[in-house]
């Protein structure tokens, strides 16, 4: 005889409760959503994380990666940005070298000996990072001589998916 749930009696279900209504879920917000994307996938095809918390930053003056290619070297600037890239290589003096990546594009940092130890935790750890520095222009090629990290905490729930080289 089958188990299978047919209505004539002597089913696996007999004599049970129905089951309560199934519970109906708010539809995910669009952060909550890309959160998912980066759970699964390591990315999103949505939109950046750091989109979604980019007027909160424009009202702080954080700049923009794409914004950071046109100050002045020497300016004070703020960036912010999910870590794509920790290196601190050991033919580099100490020095560790970050790559924030926002939903412009990407912005390198580059971290001092002593700055590194002050902020050990954020620069090993943390998916996202604001950073407070100086401007120091190449050309072309901007970095961010970094004099100050700090967790972005308002970022959504993405997991770091940064590629640490040491």
């Amino acid at each position: 005889r089958s188990l299978a749930v047919d209505g004539a009696g002597g089913g696996l279900l007999d004599g049970r409760a129905p089951a309560e209504e199934p519970a109906h879920l708010a539809p995910a917000s669009a952060a909550e959503e890309v959160a998912a994307d980066y759970a699964r996938l390591g990315l999103s095809a949505r939109a950046h994380p750091v989109s979604f918390l980019r007027p909160a930053l424009a009202r702080r003056g954080v700049r923009t990666a794409q914004e950071l290619l046109r100050v002045p070297g020497g300016a004070a600037v703020e960036v912010a940005g999910l870590v794509i890239v920790r290196q601190r290589p050991v033919t580099a003096s100490g020095l560790t070298f970050v790559s924030l990546e926002d939903e412009t594009g990407i912005a390198n940092l580059v971290v001092m000996p002593d700055v590194y130890e002050r902020f050990r935790a954020v620069v090993r750890g943390e998916p996202f990072v604001l950073a407070r520095g100086r401007a120091e222009r190449n050309g072309r090629v901007v970095n961010v001589k970094v004099r100050a990290l700090e967790p972005l905490a308002l970022a959504p729930a993405v997991p770091p998916q940064a590629r640490d080289f040491r």
